[in-house]
């Protein structure tokens, strides 16, 4: 399980395995689309499974919605909810 000493390392850890995943390196804005940027459902499924992995969670079927996975943020929220938080 990742551990973050404060929120600038958990977003950072959030958007750099999201860039691995999509193949790109430049910033991700924390809003940006991440359709714009080539993210598709083969490449969710693959950012859910690191994440599950990384965070010893199941994401709920529930969960598993374009808006959840719509940018930065969102996804931040979502984890949120699996008491991944960025610091305390």
């Amino acid at each position: 399980m990742q551990n973050f000493k404060n929120k600038v390392s958990y977003l950072e850890y959030i958007e750099e395995t999201i860039k691995d995943i999509l193949e790109i390196n430049h910033a991700i804005p924390i809003n940006k689309s991440l359709q714009e940027l080539g993210l598709d459902s083969l490449k969710t499924v693959e950012l859910i499974l690191v994440f599950e992995e990384s965070f010893n969670i199941e994401i709920s079927d529930e969960d598993l919605t374009r808006n959840n996975f719509e940018n930065v943020e969102s996804i931040c929220k979502v984890l949120e909810t699996y008491g991944i938080i960025a610091y305390e």
